[in-house]
């Protein structure tokens, strides 16, 4: 693995238990076994760093752990291996039910073509990420509304996805991501599916919310240019000696 920074003078960034970056991954590890029998190694890192308020593009070919690290970051995987920390907690110290409370409430995760639920209308979709943070019914409906106006689809909040087109529902997943205001978003491959005009577009909003709203933001992709990135962190096929049985 090796990380690149266009940070310009904002220097270097130790590890300050006080202020902690936004991302941190020590001694990383993660394998899955096999349909076959035999284990895969999907990811190591020996370590990154990520500060808070900054755009950070994942880069390598298929097979490098790009979504794999998003998952970790995430908590929706745990490591075989290593540390995982956000905003300074340790993951693995979170039992489930209080780790599902903290992924709700400080991640936001936005996927490839959006996977939205498509029984659900737009509004319902947003708000649906609401009420797994717990937020009263009365202030979903309208944070919902609000986000979807910021994103320039509110006049298709009552349609369901399969209505709507592919940059609409890309903007749909990102109010649905931001409904919390988490401090970390998490994306795999959102512009993939978005024309030129759609990917700079969505470009543009993940800047404008490191930009303006000091959020950190991590990309998988395979065109970091579109993004402009503050880090890019490259990622290489993980070594299967011992993996593979």
């Amino acid at each position: 693995m090796s990380v690149s920074s266009h940070d310009g003078d904002r220097g270097p960034h130790p590890y300050d238990p006080v202020h902690p970056p936004m991302v941190e991954l020590q001694g990383i590890r993660r394998s899955f076994t096999r349909p076959g029998g035999g284990t895969l190694v999907a990811l190591e890192l020996a370590e990154l760093v990520i500060p808070k308020a900054r755009l950070c593009a994942l880069v390598g070919p298929n097979g490098t752990g790009k979504s794999t690290l998003l998952h970790l970051v995430s908590g929706l995987l745990r490591p075989d291996t290593g540390t995982v920390r956000v905003a300074g907690v340790s993951l693995q110290a979170l039992p489930e039910a209080t780790l599902d409370r903290f992924r709700a409430r400080s991640v936001g995760y936005l996927l490839q073509g959006g996977q939205l639920m498509d029984c659900l209308s737009a509004e319902e979709n947003v708000m649906a990420a609401l009420l797994f943070a717990g937020q009263p019914p009365s202030q979903q409906r309208r944070r919902a509304r609000e986000l979807l106006d910021e994103l320039g689809v509110a006049h298709r909040a009552r349609h369901l996805p399969a209505a709507l087109s592919g940059g609409e529902r890309q903007r749909v997943a990102l109010a649905r991501a931001l409904a919390n205001n988490p401090p970390l978003l998490l994306a795999d491959e959102p512009t993939a599916s978005l024309d030129a005009e759609g990917a700079a577009a969505l470009s543009a909003r993940l800047q404008g919310l490191v930009r303006d709203l000091g959020m950190t933001v991590m990309v998988a992709t395979h065109q970091p240019e579109r993004l402009e990135p503050d880090m890019i962190v490259q990622l290489t096929r993980p070594s299967q000696a011992g993996g593979e049985r």
